[in-house]
Order: C-alpha cells, then structure tokens, then sequence
C-alpha cells in the first residue's frame, strides 16, 4: 500500500504539471489530465483494502494512508515549488535564458483553482472506490487468504468500507482545514465551481479505471478455486495469487491453482 502510494504519488505529480501547462481547455478542466493516475492509484489500493480481513490491519493501513495523503496535501506547494526551482527551473532557463521565471506554471491566474479542483476530485475517487472495491469483493467472492480460502461474510465486507469511508471524511476535514486556516486557500468557493459535464467526466474516469483493473489485473492477481460452491459453501471462488503452485483437496482430487486465472491444472489424486 505504501509503494502503491509513493510511486502514484510521482505520477500524479508529473500529471499536475502537465495540467498546468495547458492552454487552450477551459481551466477547470485540467484537473481531468490528473485524475486519471489519481483515479488508478485509488482503485488498485481501496480493492485491496477491501479484502483484508483483520480489523486492527484495516484500522493500521487505513490511518496510515490518511497521514500519508495529509502530509502530501500539506506539502504540495513546496514539492511542485522546489521541482519548479531545482529541476524543471534548470532546463527551462538552459532554453530560455536566465530570464525565464519557472514558477510562471503555478503564477497563472488560470491554474490557481487547480489544488483545490484535485483535492475534490480527489475525494470523490477515494469515495467511489471504496465502495468499488467492496462491491468487486462481493461480486467476484474473494478471500484474502490464499491457505484458508474462506470467504468473509457481507457485513464483514461492508464494515471494511463503512471504516474506510469514515475515516476518509476525517482525513478530508484535517485537510481542509489546514488549507483554509493555514495556507489560506478559498477551499469552499473554488470547490463550488466545476465545469459543465464534471459529474459526466468524472464518472467516464471512474468507470476506466474500475474496468482496466478487472481486465487487466484481476486476472494476474487471483487465481481461481474450481468447484468452491459445490464442495465447500463457506469457500470462495477466487484467492489472491499465492505466489506459487498451491495444491488443494477438492472432492478427492488434488487441484493445482496455476499462475494465470484462465486455466487450472488438474492432477490425479
């Protein structure tokens, strides 16, 4: 979870760039050129959180991912501002002259919403994919466990996400108030403007990112349990990918669950 945030933490970061370099879109529409990579890290993370069983792991990985977004929150001026400055501030003047200011990006009277327009996106995905991600457990009957293979009940599930989502919103209050008192940023009245079609663009966001993981990663990242219903009621039908040949005992026959969710390797008892 810490790597998953850390390393989409840098894209994200790459992207907010790319978005105040923009031109030609409306302003409010920028915060679109960051939600993509917004939108994967908050899916991928909040599916995998859904699956944990133990509530003291939950309650650990959930609180620890709140600092981490407060303190990324808190500290973005001065990141982008010392990547302007040091880094991109050193080519910009290499091509054009030492009379280029590269802090002109965050000066433009047309990215100043910007912080503000990824803070809100950025809470509506951590919403949706909670609740994506409880609903990806329950449809598709995921255990966490490769070894016990047991599936959690619905209440567990749900629980996940109720602690998740409350735990968000203190997340997100911490936030903003330290925007607002702190930094002096006009949280609510840059919040209140969106462009035309936002619920639209964000939901097309939403449903990328929701549809490449269950295309493109659930099937490399579980591994299928044939017969689950029929043998064992309490036992799921998929189990996070163990890392290996795992051999399991089905109705008298032992049963190889292989890397790949396409095919199982059957053997003879």
């Amino acid at each position: 979870m810490i790597v998953n945030a850390s390393v989409f933490e840098l894209i994200v970061t790459f992207c907010r760039f790319i978005a105040r370099a923009h031109r030609n879109n409306h302003p409010l529409t920028s915060t679109i050129t960051v939600s993509i990579a917004m939108g994967m890290k908050k899916v991928l993370g909040r599916f995998i959180m859904a699956t944990v069983t133990q509530v003291e792991y939950l309650m650990a990985t959930t609180v620890l991912l709140g600092l981490f977004e407060i303190s990324f929150t808190i500290s973005l001026k001065r990141r982008d501002t010392f990547l302007y400055k040091n880094i991109l501030g050193g080519w910009a003047k290499k091509i054009f002259g030492d009379g280029f200011d590269p802090m002109v990006q965050m000066m433009l009277p047309r990215n100043r919403r910007l912080r503000v327009q990824n803070a809100v996106m950025e809470t509506s995905l951590e919403i949706v994919f909670i609740w994506t991600g409880v609903l990806m457990v329950l449809w598709y009957d995921i255990a966490d466990d490769p070894v016990r293979r047991t599936r959690e009940g619905t209440w567990a599930v749900i629980r996940n996400g109720l602690v998740q989502y409350f735990l968000e919103i203190v997340v997100d209050v911490i936030c903003i108030t330290a925007l607002t008192v702190f930094q002096n940023e006009p949280f609510f009245e840059f919040a209140r403007t969106r462009f035309p079609g936002w619920s639209v663009a964000t939901g097309v966001v939403t449903f990328f990112c929701s549809g490449y993981v269950v295309l493109n990663v659930l099937p490399r990242l579980l591994c299928h349990v044939p017969g689950a219903v029929t043998v064992n009621a309490d036992e799921a039908h998929w189990i996070y990918n163990p890392g290996g040949n795992v051999t399991v005992d089905l109705d008298g026959h032992e049963v190889a669950l292989c890397f790949s969710s396409s095919s199982v390797a059957r053997l003879a008892a």
